[in-house]
């Protein structure tokens, strides 16, 4: 019988070797649902705080009385800079979508942590999209009223349609 003790006990080892594994994989797994939860609310409250100070910045520039050649950009850095920052923003929301479709796939999740994700997913997928927005409105902003500053005093007229035709030919 001792042969068959030993056997029994080394199975009651297997058994509370694999028990002690599948808890420290779910305190795993929950750990890193919980880090993707804060790290998306994070990156909510970051891109909500950049939307709202752009969006005040659009609009004062939209208010703001337009003097013939004082340029808000005169260089196209600031909307270089607003067009670069909507292009990464439109890669994140592409990356953070698909990651979002991901979590069903994932059959270790349980019905609440996909609840939280999708719940924290949609959070910053709004937001980015809210601040992708804001970034174009605002650079849209800076384009309208450095066109709107455009020196026009001196602007050449014609009198016939030919005359003007003649002037882009170099007549």
């Amino acid at each position: 019988m001792y042969h068959l003790d030993e056997r029994a006990a080394a199975a009651g080892n297997r058994i509370a070797n694999i028990a002690q594994l599948s808890e420290a994989a779910s305190l795993r797994l929950l750990s890193a649902v919980d880090n993707t939860v804060d790290t998306l609310a994070g990156v909510s409250r970051v891109t909500s705080g950049l939307s709202v100070m752009l969006a005040k910045t659009a609009s004062e520039i939209d208010a703001r009385t337009v003097v013939e050649g004082e340029y808000i950009d005169e260089n196209d850095e600031a909307i270089d800079v607003l067009a670069s920052a909507a292009a990464r923003m439109k890669t994140l929301l592409t990356q953070i979508v698909r990651r979002r479709a991901a979590i069903d796939r994932d059959n270790r999740l349980k019905g609440h942590h996909c609840e939280s994700l999708h719940e924290s997913y949609e959070q910053a997928t709004a937001e980015i999209a809210d601040l992708i927005e804001v970034l174009e409105n605002t650079r849209a902003a800076i384009i309208t009223h450095d066109l709107k500053a455009e020196p026009r005093s001196n602007l050449q007229t014609f009198e016939t349609v030919e005359d003007l035709i003649d002037s882009l030919h170099g007549a």
